[in-house]
């Protein structure tokens, strides 16, 4: 009986590619000696929710546990993986692909990469990456500089992004850093000042009741002295 000391990952389509997902699972099969009928239960209960129905759905009214592993993998790579269109058609969608706003550089390479396995670029392979990158990549300053690199290569252009990536990164967070403490500042200076203006209060409340101490004083000593006067006459 097989045993995982964790359990195998999901299946997610929009990180790798289905048959990359079967080559991580037969390697982990290969590496606890997991039987053929093994195998089958093991990848339906690891694929996850969404993969599972779907597969319920692509095989009805058969059930899934009914298939061979052999079956399931190349059903599902049918759905996911689909044949190439005609390479026009694909070069078409791969020229579409610009970098999205929540995507890194890294990412939108790694898509252009799987976009460019379906358009048969053959030798010139590199030199079409490099071309998508360029004209993708989201930052006109990444841009600008990549068209001024003489003799770009892909490997390049991705490097290149990725450090313009890191250092605008680097530069929003010192930005980000710097108005905290700004605002702490300027939290700092209206906590002083209102500690300030609290103790001028405390201040002249004090002088107001040292000034009716002795205007209490004065009276009663005005009013001693008077009768003091007419006990006298």
């Amino acid at each position: 009986m097989a045993y995982f000391s964790q359990r195998p990952d999901e299946f997610k389509p929009d990180i790798e590619s289905w048959s990359a997902y079967v080559e991580r699972m037969e390697l982990l099969f290969d590496a606890h000696d997991v039987g053929d009928a093994k195998k089958v239960p093991l990848l339906l209960s690891a694929v996850g929710a969404v993969t599972y129905g779907l597969l319920r759905n692509l095989v009805q009214p058969d059930m899934p546990k009914d298939k061979t592993f052999a079956q399931i993998v190349t059903i599902l790579k049918d759905y996911y993986e689909p044949k190439p269109l005609v390479p026009e058609a694909e070069r078409f969608r791969y020229r579409k692909c610009v970098q999205k706003s929540n995507q890194t550089a890294t990412e939108y390479a790694a898509e252009l990469r799987q976009l460019a396995a379906k358009c048969d670029f053959g030798y010139r392979l590199d030199e079409a990456l490099r071309d998508g990158f360029v004209s993708g990549v989201s930052s006109e300053a990444c841009q600008r500089k990549l068209l001024s690199e003489d003799r770009l290569i892909f490997a390049r252009a991705v490097a290149l992004a990725v450090n313009m990536e890191t250092a605008e990164e680097e530069k929003e967070k010192a930005k980000s850093e710097k108005a905290e403490i700004d605002r702490m500042e300027v939290e700092m200076e209206v906590e002083m000042a209102a500690y300030s203006l609290a103790k001028l209060e405390r201040l002249l409340e004090r002088e107001r009741l040292l000034e009716r101490r002795h205007v209490g004083w004065l009276t009663r000593w005005r009013l001693s002295r008077d009768r003091k006067t007419l006990g006298d006459g």
